[in-house]
């Protein structure tokens, strides 16, 4: 009986991590978001060799076609831009000395997520996206969660 549920309890193991989606935002570079299926533009950039702010607004295409257009209430695009590797996209906006994130999910088109405006550098580590004390990461079911 007890090679019954180890050989059950091993199967369980195998089966689960095919199932269950590995919930995980990481830094999206605007110039290689094809690698992750996207078509992103941003607006103007503010240098365009090195650019770290754009004006918007923030347009999406995926690869299976949809398209999603986003005006920042703040109005600048900044670093750090997030992809989940999926249906979600995080960026950071900026006017003056105030900064805000906002999410999108990718396949309504909606903003899921729009922070309060900080006085703050928005900055990512160990999966938590902060802004001043607030911070942000994925739940278990890949939604955006405070931290």
């Amino acid at each position: 009986m007890r090679p019954c549920r180890a050989a059950l309890g091993l199967t369980l193991l195998m089966v689960a991590p095919a199932h269950a989606r590995m919930c995980r935002l990481s830094v999206l570079e605007p110039a290689e978001s094809a690698r992750a299926g996207l078509e992103l533009s941003l607006g103007e950039p503010d240098d365009r060799d090195h650019p770290t702010a754009w004006q918007g607004p923030l347009i999406v295409r995926t690869a299976n076609g949809a398209r999603c257009e986003m005006r920042p209430q703040l109005g600048i695009l900044t670093t750090p831009i997030l992809h989940d590797g999926g249906r979600l996209l995080v960026v950071t906006t900026y006017s003056g000395s105030n900064q805000q994130i906002e999410a999108l999910d990718l396949t309504s088109c909606r903003v899921v997520l729009k922070s309060p405006k900080v006085a703050a550098a928005a900055t990512y580590a160990n999966g938590t996206i902060s802004l001043g004390a607030l911070g942000w990461g994925l739940s278990p079911d890949c939604a955006l969660r405070p931290r």
